[in-house]
């Protein structure tokens, strides 16, 4: 069987990157299947990618060098990136517009969207709609998995369109709350909360790629930041405090002004998931830092900002096993004996969530297959 996913897998995010892979190493291990990523990369997400000291503007000049630390750095980082994906990655034929994805789109048995973002449809142009496999043949078979907004929110003018599109789906998920709501308020059936795609894999399967950061000793405290935030240092620095241990700054996107041991820029996939396998606490922005952390069973801190969207992610998925209070907003709420988490406690809950995103994938994508076997004996 050859499953085609559209999702967002380029780029030098460990978020995408790292649910895309773990998807794709999912469907493969349990269907025996043949997993591509549909390459639909137009032109301009390309340049957006391609950071260099060069522009055509002042403003866009002075953006490009204080977004990253410098251009080196970011190469380095994006070569990393292209390793990883060229040793894990099969993909189709390159789509650089909409109109070429439609003319002539890739065919599979399957087509799954998901997850990261996929469903977001604030952004101007039609481009979105590759995420809501318009393209596809008539007659194919569509799920979604995990699927994400991003930021909750679909434009009137894009409501009826967007309903339409999820109800050419077999099956759909989410994974977050509000998604599923929203969903649901679109097509007026039920949609399951499932687990982010790096969920499917457990610690064992990943540390079975994960490669040593070899400058550094296990036991640190980990800073993984997506956007920056005046009390980020703060909260690093109390629980360095606390603990006494050594303090590792993974900078991925501002100029910072941490008081860190190390601070690590170019750092690739597989070191990551060492990173944070080997830390002894994490303090973290992200959803997928947030994610990782309850993989690898880390004590850890995901702090409020601002940004829509990104604390839905985390606060969805840490109140539905039992660790809401994990969500801080400042350094002045941290004591010691709030540092350690229990995890024994939480183990079952965890599990279930789990155990029940397996099952609904593996439901979605057994009764799309067992109807095609069945249109075949007709």
């Amino acid at each position: 069987m050859r499953i085609g996913i559209m999702t967002m897998h380029r780029g030098n995010s460990y978020g995408s990157n790292l649910q895309a892979f773990a998807l794709k190493t999912f469907l493969e291990t349990c269907y025996q299947a043949q997993v591509e990523f549909i390459d639909f990369y137009p032109d301009d997400s390309e340049k957006n990618m391609q950071i260099g000291l060069s522009g055509k503007s002042l403003k866009l000049l002075m953006k490009k060098i204080l977004y990253y630390r410098d251009n080196i750095a970011f190469q380095r980082k994006q070569k990393l990136f292209d390793v990883f994906t060229a040793k894990y990655f099969t993909r189709s034929r390159r789509f650089k517009t909409l109109e070429a994805l439609y003319s002539n789109p890739p065919l599979y048995e399957l087509y799954v969207s998901g997850s990261d973002q996929v469903f977001r449809v604030n952004k101007t142009g039609e481009n979105y709609l590759a995420n809501y496999l318009d393209f596809c043949p008539e007659g194919a078979k569509k799920i979604a998995y995990a699927g994400s907004f991003g930021q909750e929110i679909i434009p009137e003018s894009r409501r009826e369109r967007v309903s339409k599109l999820f109800k050419e789906f077999a099956s759909l998920s989410c994974r977050e709350l509000d998604g599923c709501r929203l969903i649901e308020s679109l097509i007026g059936g039920e949609v399951p909360f499932v687990m982010d795609p790096v969920n499917l894999l457990d610690k064992d399967q990943w540390r079975q790629f994960a490669a040593p950061v070899t400058s550094l000793e296990p036991g640190f405290i980990l800073v993984y930041a997506i956007l920056s935030h005046e009390y980020v240092g703060d909260i690093a620095q109390r629980v360095k405090e606390l603990t006494g241990k050594q303090l590792v700054v993974l900078d991925t996107s501002v100029r910072s002004n941490y008081k860190a041991d190390a601070i690590l820029y170019d750092v690739s996939p597989e070191q990551f998931i060492w990173l944070v396998d080997n830390s002894s606490f994490v303090v973290t922005n992200s959803f997928h830092g947030t994610s990782f952390s309850v993989i690898f069973r880390k004590s850890f801190f995901s702090y409020r900002i601002k940004a829509p969207g990104f604390i839905t992610r985390s606060k969805d998925l840490l109140e539905s096993i039992g660790l809401s209070d994990r969500i801080i907003d400042s350094p002045g709420s941290i004591e010691v004996d709030k540092l350690a988490i229990d995890y024994s406690k939480l183990e079952a809950k965890i599990l279930k969530r789990i155990q029940d995103s397996k099952l609904y994938l593996d439901t979605a994508t057994k009764n799309l297959l067992r109807a095609e076997s069945l249109e075949g004996e007709i």
